[in-house]
């Protein structure tokens, strides 16, 4: 019988022990249970169908309480037992009031990480970002689109080396065909390595990117002439991209000015180095993309925790 390996539920994981668990209990055949989906059969109740149900129910609050560190049981009182107010309860107490922030902040990291360790494999960084933009879709319901996905993989890749591939791709009437894009990067990568052109600290980074920051709003990765927020030279001039941030069609406001921008390694930890099978899919879809820009192309290189 399959035990569920993940890490278990504390204060700070909500997130992503809810997205790893609810995977984990669609192969018990237990998900229906937790979101209310599988409901108890109005038979008999010696009838096999309620007994059916009855046995995953039990199974699902087992494989609930066996997830959770001990200090969330105290969430739990009053309704162990009961799989699917179990689970009602911890979502509850843990998205209330930071998912928005959230979702910034893993939006915040795919728009600014930056390929600046080459002792990663760029298909490794770029499965990075598409992990991003996986996160974004399942986890949020708010996914960037294919022109921002293929612009942040151009506008993080260091200059100048990929310079001539760059050209090359945006001058070919393929440029719209993701998975040719991808394998004409991977193809480059592997030449300047050959060549010795593409080294694990490059000067051209660490010395030609600047960080920005607005004076108006305070974010990084532009400055005052260009701020659509208001106050800013922009001001209202909202891109259609932006707007999808935090709730959906949602105009954002001005933060205060003690709040910093959560950096990549808020999100991304552990290892980049395997692909998850959602990434690589990515890789596979060839599909169509549009000449868009990113707001956050100049933005501070972000070193990715490996």
């Amino acid at each position: 019988m399959p035990k569920y390996e993940g890490e278990k539920l504390n204060d700070e994981n909500w997130r992503y022990f809810s997205f790893g668990f609810l995977a984990f209990a669609r192969t018990r055949n237990t998900e229906g249970i937790y979101d209310g989906t599988d409901v108890k059969p109005l038979t008999g109740p010696n009838s096999k169908g309620v007994r059916n149900w009855e046995s995953r129910a039990a199974t699902a609050a087992a494989d609930l309480i066996a997830a959770v560190d001990k200090e969330q049981y105290k969430h739990l009182r009053g309704v162990d037992g009961n799989a699917r107010e179990m689970w009602r309860t911890l979502e509850l107490f843990h998205t209330s009031g930071d998912e928005t922030q959230d979702s910034l902040t893993t939006w915040n990291a795919f728009s600014s990480a930056m390929y600046t360790d080459h002792s990663i494999p760029l298909k490794s960084f770029i499965g990075t970002i598409l992990e991003l933009a996986d996160q974004l879709n399942t986890i949020f319901n708010d996914p960037p689109s294919d022109s921002q996905i293929i612009a942040r993989i151009l506008a993080s890749l260091p200059f100048p080396q990929f310079d001539n591939v760059i050209r090359f791709i945006n001058g070919d009437s393929r440029r719209d065909d993701r998975a040719w894009v991808i394998a004409e990067l991977l193809k480059e990568e592997r030449i300047l390595r050959r060549s010795g052109q593409l080294t694990s600290t490059p000067p051209s980074i660490m010395t030609a990117v600047t960080p920005l920051q607005c004076s108006n709003c305070k974010r990084r990765g532009h400055t005052h002439p260009d701020c659509f927020h208001p106050g800013g030279g922009k001001e209202g001039q909202f891109p259609e991209w932006y707007n999808k941030r935090g709730p959906r069609g949602a105009q954002p406001s001005r933060p205060d000015d003690h709040v910093q921008v959560p950096t990549a390694n808020t999100v991304i930890t552990g290892s980049v180095m395997a692909l998850s099978a959602s990434a690589r899919s990515f890789l596979r879809q060839r599909e169509i993309v549009d000449d868009a820009t990113i707001y956050f192309t100049e933005a501070e290189p972000i070193e990715l925790a490996v």
